[in-house]
Order: C-alpha cells, then sequence, then structure tokens
C-alpha cells in the first residue's frame, strides 16, 4: 500500500533508506557502523580499527537527466551540501565542511550501490554514470582521459586509504568533472 506522504516526508524516507542501505553495505565490509540521532552533520558513525569516521549520506531514488546540460544524459545527481533550518523558519544549504564529516557516501536506491569519498574529494556536487552507460563527449567527441565516475570507482577502501595519507587526492578538475 503506498502512503500518501507529502514531499518532505517523502524525501526524508529516501535519505533514511540510504542511511540504513549505507549502514548495511560497510557492516557488510566488515567494518561496525551505526546510524546517529537526527541533527548532527553526519549520519553514521563507521569504526574503522579504532578509528572513528563520521559518515553523511545523500540518496537518491534513480538516474535522471542532468540539468542545463547540452547533449545531456542519464546519471545519479547528488548535491553535497547539508540544509539546516534559520531562525526564521527558512531553509538553507550550506558545504559540508572537514569539521562536519569525514566521508560523504552517495546512495543509489535502485541500483542498491553506494559510493565513497573522502570529504578532501568532494565536490559539491557530484555525478555518477550509471551502469551500461557510454563514455562522455562534448562538442568534439569522446573526452579522452577523463576518468567515468562510477559507483563501483568510489569504494570504502580508497576513502580509508585517503584518510590515512596512504593515496593523492584527485585532482581537483577530476573532484569537480562528471
Amino acid at each position: 500500500m503506498k502512503a500518501n506522504a507529502s514531499r518532505p516526508t517523502r524525501s526524508l524516507e529516501i535519505g533514511t533508506a540510504g542511511e540504513y542501505l549505507t549502514c548495511a553495505d560497510l557492516i557488510l565490509l566488515g567494518y561496525r557502523a551505526f546510524p546517529v540521532a537526527q541533527g548532527l552533520p553526519y549520519d553514521i558513525i563507521v569504526d574503522v580499527a579504532g578509528t572513528m569516521l563520521r559518515v553523511a549520506v545523500k540518496s537518491t531514488q534513480r538516474a535522471s537527466e542532468r540539468p542545463a546540460r547540452e547533449n545531456s544524459r542519464l546519471c545519479y545527481q547528488f548535491c553535497i551540501t547539508r540544509s539546516r533550518r534559520t531562525s526564521d523558519g527558512k531553509t538553507d544549504a550550506r558545504p559540508y565542511l572537514s569539521d562536519d564529516v569525514d566521508v560523504v557516501a552517495m546512495c543509489a536506491l535502485d541500483l542498491r550501490a553506494v559510493a565513497y569519498c573522502h570529504i578532501r574529494e568532494c565536490a559539491q556536487s557530484m555525478h555518477f554514470d550509471p551502469p551500461g552507460s557510454p563514455p562522455p563527449t562534448s562538442k568534439r567527441g569522446v573526452v579522452p582521459g577523463l576518468p567515468r565516475k562510477t559507483f563501483e570507482a568510489y569504494t570504502f577502501a580508497r576513502v580509508i586509504a585517503v584518510h590515512r595519507g596512504e593515496v593523492p587526492l584527485l585532482p581537483f578538475k577530476w573532484r569537480a568533472a562528471a
């Protein structure tokens, strides 16, 4: 039975589903992961060999066309900002800082897939290719050497290595490119 819910409630349900899917993914990877209370800048705490990492989860139901792009194609889009209520009752969004979270998990509910990104590598907007999508193109054709953002490429193991300083950060143009 489908609930007749308002948009904010539906949005909250999508977010909650992403949090639980991400928590399950981390547990299945062998980590201890726990959802945290509402009102914090992060959604999950994960224990990595005694170090607690704060994870913010962003969720989407399905791929959609990228807005305001010529030759737009389907992608999974995530806005890496934190919404909060102001004293006058309005909502504003601000970017996450490394003081807020360590990791951003981007969850595609229809794929049951999670991509992980260290906060120092996150752009404000992240776009991921659906499985089996064609390579990115421009007016000149296929863009050689442009890394494809896929859920498989953004692993939690890489996030841990970035957090420990074992691998270099991605070049900025790759972080912001889709």
